[in-house]
């Protein structure tokens, strides 16, 4: 049994022994810390790689174990997103079992923050799986739906709800663990797609609500566009989808439906399209720097910038600007 940790806590999962801070790196300004430890000998064989950023911690676990590891964890108000191709942990929230984290599964996963949990990994078996952590707050912020409200919630301390692991899902976990170093571009593109993972995840668990159903008045629809426009007319500093919400005049969460229903994509994902479009532009029509062009559509870190871009549209802005006839 390992030393108790809570998952909010960089220091608690070196000193539980689940990574290493020796091969300790961040980026530039500090906005992201990430590890990887290599499983050899004794302990078993693989992978395991944690990337600790502002709003959202990543476990990415491609191993086997040489016997079976044993934790005590504490939640520490965190919703865990679980998603598994070989993977099987055993779960005991107190005395009580909670259903097998079994392989090619997702599932999400929330205990009280001081509620101690206990997780069994057995070894002799290989371990390919992603757990994506963030707080209920950020999810609300970030998405405009408060996901526990779509949760199957068996009694006050815990939240355990099965998640549908679409295609889209297996392919951006399956991208995660095909990450092979913790290098600083490696450790953007993992938070960057943790966040895609989440988007979807919360749009999937989110997609019966109510309002969704309903029909978008025309005042609705006037609002909604209203709010592409102040998009469009903020790129560089987009508001988010509490005070856009606030600026047009209606709730989060019909905003968040209604745009995806006229536009087919998220107000996030409609902003990105915007900046990369225009980076691409300002690559081939002008001779600004990459950072310059990071900085124009909204980006303070060329890094971060450069992996998205190549996300996109899969090649580097130095890739398409020497590819240009």
């Amino acid at each position: 049994m390992t030393k108790p940790f809570r998952w909010g806590r960089f220091s608690e999962f070196v000193d539980a022994g689940i990574v290493e801070d020796r091969n300790l790196a961040q980026d530039d300004n500090g906005a992201f810390r990430f590890t990887a430890k290599q499983l050899s000998g004794d302990e078993g064989s693989g992978r395991l790689l944690y990337v600790d950023a502002p709003d959202i911690r990543v476990l990415v676990a491609d191993c086997s174990f040489q016997g079976d590891r044993q934790y005590e964890v504490y939640d520490d108000g965190l919703f865990r997103f679980h998603f598994g191709f070989d993977v099987s942990i055993e779960t005991w929230l107190g005395d009580s079992g909670l259903p097998e984290i079994a392989e090619n599964a997702a599932g999400v996963l929330m205990a009280s923050p001081d509620e101690l949990m206990k997780e069994r990994v057995p070894g002799g078996r290989h371990q390919s799986f992603v757990t994506i952590a963030c707080r209920p707050a950020w999810l609300e912020d970030f998405f405009g739906v408060r996901i526990q409200d779509h949760l199957t919630q068996p009694d006050e301390d815990y939240v355990h709800h099965p998640l549908n692991f679409t295609a889209n899902l297996r392919g951006a976990t399956q991208a995660i663990l095909n990450r092979r170093a913790a290098a600083r571009l490696d450790a953007a593109f993992i938070t960057t797609k943790a966040q895609e993972i989440i988007l979807a995840t919360v749009d999937g668990v989110a997609q019966k609500r109510r309002v969704e159903r309903q029909r978008l008045t025309s005042t609705d629809i006037a609002a909604i566009r209203s709010a592409r426009m102040l998009l469009e007319e903020s790129l560089h500093a987009p508001p988010d989808i509490r005070t856009l919400s606030r600026r047009i005049g209606i709730n989060r969460t019909k905003l968040f439906y209604g745009f995806k229903r006229l536009y087919g994509t998220s107000t996030v994902q409609f902003i990105d399209g915007l900046r990369m479009n225009k980076a691409r532009r300002l690559l081939l029509e002008t001779d600004m720097s990459v950072s310059q062009v990071a900085a124009e559509v909204g980006y303070g870190f060329a890094a971060n910038f450069s992996t998205r871009f190549k996300n996109h549209f899969g090649q580097s802005p130095r890739t398409l600007r020497r590819e240009q006839p």
